[in-house]
C-alpha cells in the first residue's frame, strides 16, 4: 500500500488545495479512512483506490451509511437528498475510484 500525501492526493483528484472543494475533499478522505476495514491512515488512501475492493467497504451496513451520510452533510454544510444518497451507495457498490467517489459527493457527478 503506497502512501500519498495531501498535495499528491488533491492533485490526483484535480482539486486546488486552497479551494473549498479541496478542503472538503481532505475532510472526506479522513472520514473515508475511518470507514475502511481495518481503519487506515488518510495518507494510505489514494485517489486511484477503488472504493469497494481496495478500501474493503463491503462491511458498511445501513446504520454505517446513515452515519457516513450525516458526516458528509456536516462536511458539505448542507443536507443530501435521497437521490444523492442513493447515488453514493451505488457508486460504492460499483467500485468506482476514490476520485470519482469524491466528485460525486462534491459535485453530484462521478466525472
Amino acid at each position: 500500500m503506497a502512501t500519498e500525501n495531501t498535495s499528491e492526493f488533491l492533485a490526483g483528484c484535480e482539486l486546488d488545495p486552497f479551494s473549498d472543494e479541496g478542503k472538503k475533499a481532505i475532510k472526506c478522505r479522513e472520514l473515508l479512512a475511518e470507514f475502511t476495514s481495518p481503519p487506515r491512515s488518510p495518507n494510505d488512501i489514494s485517489f486511484e483506490d477503488k472504493v469497494e475492493s481496495n478500501l474493503n467497504l463491503h462491511h458498511v451496513d445501513s446504520l454505517d451509511l446513515v452515519d457516513f451520510t450525516m458526516s458528509i452533510e456536516d462536511i458539505l454544510g448542507k443536507g443530501l437528498g435521497d437521490t444523492q444518497v442513493q447515488s453514493i451507495r451505488e457508486a460504492q457498490k460499483s467500485d468506482c475510484s476514490v476520485k470519482e467517489f469524491f466528485n460525486l459527493i462534491l459535485n453530484g457527478s462521478a466525472t
